[in-house]
């Protein structure tokens, strides 16, 4: 299993409207929802955040791996946040923190 040192803080920004509450969840807590989260997601899209909020690649890279713009590589982005967002899949995160 991936550290959470992996996971950039930006991609618990990105996750996080409002409130902190991720903070108030341990370090094996929230790396296990995270990957739960980012599971339930297409293969493509796994792909994609393991380069982009993990290994670190620029959008330009991705672009270039995928065959696509770096436009569209942004748009993939964005719909994966919202994905990961959606409250059926970020219901693991709070039903951890209400576990406590």
């Amino acid at each position: 299993m991936t550290k959470l040192k992996k996971y950039p803080y930006n991609l618990l920004s990105e996750l996080t409207t409002g409130g902190n509450f991720i903070s108030d969840l341990g370090e094996d807590e929230l790396l296990v929802s995270l990957e739960f989260i980012i599971n339930t997601l297409k293969s493509a899209e796994q792909e994609f955040i393991r380069l982009h909020y993990i290994q670190g690649l620029k959008t330009a890279i991705i672009g270039k791996m995928f065959n696509c713009a770096e436009s569209r590589v942004r748009e993939i982005n964005q719909k994966v946040i919202l994905k990961l967002r959606h409250p059926s899949r970020f219901k693991h995160l709070m039903m951890r923190k209400n576990d406590e």
